[in-house]
């Protein structure tokens, strides 16, 4: 009988930045800051799989660079308007993961999406928006498209996209959905849940996330999967003493659940396979 998929954990250098699932390849990015060294590196993991693609990959910005999107071969990186508005993405660079090779910048556009061959683009700061299309290998430009036909081909793509990842919906104590939330959470786990909840339910189980608050003015942030039927499966405590509520969510893609647990480890949590009522 095969063995069931593992718990995994993916520490990184620093604090992660950005996660960046990959509908299209199955796998995600993951921008990681070193705020003390001022190093930026991108990493990319397939679900399930223990070691990362690309480990901690940097290029010759250290610092001022992000990640934008990214194919099997290509990293598509933004960087910084450090003039007008500070801090804003500009620019797209197109460097080869394989040889590290730039292939292409574009200093003065703004990033939009990648599907397929193509590679969607905007002007900062131009109104009415229009979307400019360029070969996503060679940065050879093909086209210009309004806002609303580009948001027509993206969305038609969508629908033969093979890696559809699935977020959690987030509900406030205006929600009536909170207070019943909240409630089950007390009876099942003792906890007292402040502001919001995040909820996720899958064919074979659902997710659960809060913040509880401590008596010093600090939280701390939970998560809980459950069968279909109430049973707890999994918990984490995902922050410690944090000083204020908010983070990046958790999302699920592949039969996996991906959470953030202390600013800097990734964990990778095999879903149930099957429905069990019993």
């Amino acid at each position: 009988m095969p063995s069931s998929p593992e718990i995994l954990q993916y520490q990184f250098k620093g604090k992660v930045w950005r996660l960046l699932p990959n509908e299209q390849t199955g796998c995600f990015g993951v921008e990681v800051r070193d705020t003390q060294s001022l190093q930026v590196y991108f990493c990319l993991l397939q679900p399930g799989c223990p070691q990362l693609l690309l480990d901690h990959f940097q290029v010759e910005e250290k610092w001022w660079a992000g990640l934008a999107g990214f194919s099997e071969e290509i990293l598509y990186l933004h960087g910084f308007d450090r003039q007008g508005t500070v801090g804003q993405p500009m620019g797209v660079t197109a460097v080869q993961m394989a040889s590290q090779k730039v292939l292409f910048i574009q200093p003065t556009v703004l990033f939009e999406a990648q599907h397929g061959q193509n590679l969607y683009c905007s002007e900062a700061g131009e109104r009415p928006k229009k979307v400019q299309v360029y070969e996503a290998n060679t940065g050879q430009f093909l086209q210009a498209l309004t806002e609303q036909e580009a948001v027509r081909l993206l969305e038609d793509g969508k629908k033969e996209l093979a890696f559809k990842v699935d977020h959690s919906e987030i509900f406030t104590s205006s929600s009536s959905h909170y207070t019943d939330l909240t409630a089950f959470i007390a009876g099942h786990k003792g906890h007292v849940p402040v502001q919001e909840v995040e909820y996720l339910e899958t064919d074979t189980c659902f997710i659960l996330s809060y913040y509880v608050a401590q008596e010093v003015g600090l939280f701390d942030k939970f998560l809980v999967t459950y069968s279909l039927n109430g049973e707890a499966l999994n918990e984490f405590c995902l922050v410690k003493d944090a000083e204020r509520i908010g983070g990046p969510a958790f999302f699920v893609q592949s039969g996996f659940l991906f959470l953030l647990q202390h600013e800097s480890v990734l964990v990778s949590v095999p879903l149930p396979v099957n429905v069990n009522f019993d």
